[in-house]
């Protein structure tokens, strides 16, 4: 979820919750939510997470072993609106299928 501001006053939140923040002219809030949701969807957090239980954890010390290089700013925005576009013509197809069938 990328952060907008949209709540006025004090918003408060969990402590386990893994924030990532963009730094100007290194990366997108955008592009960094598509990076994180498509690590989460193909386990890649999971294999960082420690704990025994169902609610796994992982500190800054193992996010930072990450060996991430962002694409330039240009080609991040190229990749978030590709992937957009492609996310809407997918849930459209997967509406149509739902109606057909």
């Amino acid at each position: 979820v990328v952060w907008l501001n949209e709540l006025p006053g004090p918003v408060g939140f969990q402590n386990t919750l893994l924030r990532f923040r963009a730094r100007g002219g290194e990366a997108l809030p955008d592009f960094i939510e598509l990076w994180a949701s498509r690590r989460f969807a193909a386990g890649g957090w999971a294999e960082l997470a420690t704990g025994s239980t169902n609610i796994r954890h992982m500190g800054l010390a193992r996010v930072k072993t990450l060996p991430v290089t962002w694409p330039p700013i240009e080609a991040q925005e190229e990749i978030v609106a590709g992937v957009t576009q492609f996310d809407a013509v997918a849930r459209a197809a997967e509406q149509a299928w739902g109606r057909a069938r």
